[in-house]
């Protein structure tokens, strides 16, 4: 209340200057705003990116890398405030201490599994387009125009279909060749049974909520 009243004040010269601004403990680093709540969103994001089959994880990083810069305003940041080293990727131990500092509550044991179920690739770290893929809000899964550019990125030759060979050259694509079985894949969504996967089965895998509940392809 007191950084907002000082801000919204018509004579300028007894408005808050924009330094005064960022050094009020409302908003200046360490200062006494509680950011959990945030926190809470993405650790709740995580988990439930952990609990996803394979195949819709590499549907929502194709969703990541086809999103725009305005889509994903924000998320860049903060998965910079993870990556302390500017290395580019999110180890355990900066995923634990940024969460921690945050006020997030989980255990060793969960940060372990929470990057291992983020890590697509299996590098053993957590690249930006994972971390994104890893904590896109709901509503992304909701949205027409992302779910059909997911879809295109699957569907090389533009038929309306994701053949086999698509599917293949995608899990090469995200390093996930000795981690998937892509004929079972292809055929656990493949709801008709044609041998291939139409726009309709990619939007009803994309939008299953039985991983929330353990299922898993």
């Amino acid at each position: 209340k007191d950084v907002v009243s000082r801000i919204l004040v018509a004579k300028p010269s007894e408005r808050l200057t924009i330094d005064e601004i960022l050094n009020h403990p409302w908003v200046r680093e360490n200062g006494d705003a509680p950011d959990a709540p945030l926190d809470n969103v993405v650790l709740t994001r995580m988990r439930k990116f952990s609990a996803m089959h394979k195949f819709k994880k590499m549907g929502l990083m194709a969703m990541a890398r086809t999103m725009t810069k305005e889509e994903i305003s924000g998320m860049k940041e903060m998965f910079k405030s993870f990556d302390k080293d500017g290395s580019g990727t999110i180890t355990i131990d900066e995923l634990q201490k940024g969460l921690q500092k945050k006020g997030a509550k989980t255990t060793s044991e969960e940060m372990k599994e929470l990057l291992k179920s983020m890590d697509v690739d299996g590098s053993g770290e957590v690249d930006y387009e994972e971390f994104l893929a890893a904590t896109l809000a709901v509503n992304k899964l909701k949205n027409e125009s992302n779910l059909e550019r997911a879809f295109a990125y699957f569907d090389k030759d533009d038929s309306g279909f994701i053949t086999v060979d698509e599917l293949m050259s995608v899990v090469e694509e995200f390093k996930l060749g000795n981690q998937m079985d892509v004929n079972q894949t292809l055929s656990e969504a493949d709801k008709d049974g044609d041998g291939k996967i139409d726009y309709d089965e990619f939007l009803a895998m994309m939008r299953d909520k039985g991983e929330y509940s353990g299922k898993r392809f």
